[in-house]
């Protein structure tokens, strides 16, 4: 009797160890949905067509238009696919705010020879240019300068430090809006349309310079 009292609590007691713990559902947001265009008026009234998409006028923060580097690869002055979003969202901001002049300023790492290398730089501050062209911005929104291997982020000699040099700087001229609100004055031109033909459908330039320069 008492062997089988044990053995009917130690059932019970694997009973209550075994049972399932409480689980918690949590709501998953959908994804966003982009929305396609050719123009702006195939999106809402808060919105502009940047790069074939439909983007919130709300997401065109002054910040959008700060300093910020665009990298190119050696030799190249083709706008990397992984820099689309940022020169979008900067598109975005010239076009809401027309106050805004950007200086697009083009480097170069150290090795190579100079005149190269500016020319290089040139290349590559022109590559920026025509791309926000391509997506709307007006071209009297936008500087170019060049400084060859003469203005290095960094003065190491080693891939790593040449990789940061090889880059197009965007310098915003005059920045009415903080950082954090949303730019004014959105109007759409005929400028909004314009559309040019130098750098291909998926944004990347061609590159058809010499392989002597870095």
């Amino acid at each position: 009797m008492i062997r089988s009292t044990s053995f009917a609590l130690l059932v019970l007691a694997c009973g209550c160890s075994s049972r399932m713990p409480n689980t918690k559902m949590v709501a998953v947001e959908p994804a966003a949905v982009q929305v396609s265009c050719a123009a702006d008026a195939d999106c809402g009234t808060a919105q502009l067509c940047v790069d074939r998409t439909c983007h919130d006028v709300a997401s065109a923060t002054a910040a959008a238009c700060a300093e910020s580097p665009i990298h190119f690869a050696t030799n190249s002055a083709a706008i990397d696919s992984r820099n689309r979003a940022e020169l979008n969202q900067l598109a975005l901001c010239l076009r809401n705010d027309r106050s805004v002049r950007v200086n697009l300023a083009g480097n170069a790492d150290e090795r190579g020879n100079a005149d190269y290398n500016r020319t290089l730089a040139q290349r590559r501050a022109d590559a920026v240019a025509r791309y926000l062209e391509r997506v709307g911005v007006p071209s009297s929104q936008l500087g170019t300068v060049a400084y060859g291997a003469d203005n290095p982020l960094c003065t190491s000699h080693d891939s790593d430090c040449w990789r940061l040099n090889r880059r197009v700087e965007i310098r915003p001229s005059d920045l009415r809006a903080s950082a954090s609100e949303p730019v004014k004055n959105k109007t759409t031109t005929d400028d909004d349309s314009k559309a040019g033909n130098r750098i291909d459908s998926t944004g990347n330039g061609t590159d058809n310079g010499s392989p002597l320069g870095k």
